[in-house]
Order: C-alpha cells, then structure tokens, then sequence
C-alpha cells in the first residue's frame, strides 16, 4: 500500500512546477501522509499551510523523504519536494499577511491609512489634485463610490 502512495507522490513531484500542482501535490500529501505530518503541515487550513518558519521545512521535508521512501535516484523528486514545501511556506507567509490585512480596519485618523490613499491616488491620477480635499467626490473616478474611501475599504 505505501508503494502505490509513493508512486503517487512521485507522478505528483515529476509534474511542471505550477500554483496548481503545488497545491494538488499538498492535498495528495495530506491525504496520504497527514496523520505522520501533522506536526509540520495544516491539513486543515485550505491551502494546506506549513506550520514551519522557512529555515524548518528542510525538516518536514527529510520526514516526507523518509515517508515516501526516496532512494539515492531520486534526487531530482527530492529539489521538487523543496520547492514544493518552499512554496506552501510562501503560501503560508502571505495567506497569513492577508488575514491580517483583512482584519485592519481601515481609519481616516490613522496617518498611515491617510498615507497610503494618497498614494493610490497619485498612482492612478498622477499630477492631478483631487476636487474638494480629503473627502471628495472625485474618488468616483477612481472607482469608490462615495467621497470617503475609508467608508468603503472599511467595509471590504
């Protein structure tokens, strides 16, 4: 039975590196070998996330090999393994910057927030100043729908 799901891994591993077979390869890890790599990976979380700062997945990754049974020829499956396990610690990095963004709320007294509207819009209307300050209709021709962005990203 762990030849076949070696086998697996293996057609899995010797696949063209992509997002998607990086996170179908993790699925096939969990179904697989969750209950071994319980430690290291989140099965749970959806992608699967490494629970591993990335200086730690070298050892997540000797345990997979270990798994997996890995011979000596098999060191080109052994450098897709790393970067497979490399990307879902990136994954993992910015899936958890994310929620932290998406939990900020976004606040007109915060210089910060005030700081950042201002750059997006002399990014998108470069050399042109807005009508009426701060608080303005002309963020409609940006894309908000009202004259306070904050109101909408708030709600974002």
């Amino acid at each position: 039975f762990m030849r076949d799901q070696s086998g697996d891994l293996r057609a899995m591993l010797s696949a063209a590196p992509s997002p998607v077979n990086s996170l179908k390869l993790a699925r096939a890890i969990a179904r697989m070998y969750g209950s071994e790599l319980a430690q290291c990976i989140d099965f749970k979380l959806t992608p699967p996330r490494l629970r591993l700062h990335e200086g730690q997945a070298e050892a997540c990754a000797s345990k997979l090999r270990k798994l997996a049974r890995f011979g000596p020829s098999d060191s080109e499956l052994e450098h897709s393994l790393s970067r497979v396990l490399g990307e879902m610690v990136s994954l993992s990095a910015l899936t958890a910057e994310a929620d932290g963004l998406r939990r900020t709320t976004v606040s007109a007294t915060n210089a910060t927030h005030e700081a950042a509207l201002e750059a997006l819009w002399d990014a998108l209307q470069p050399g042109r100043a807005r009508d009426g300050g701060r608080i303005s209709k002309s963020w409609g021709d940006i894309g908000f729908q009202g004259s306070d962005p904050t109101t909408e990203i708030g709600r974002a």
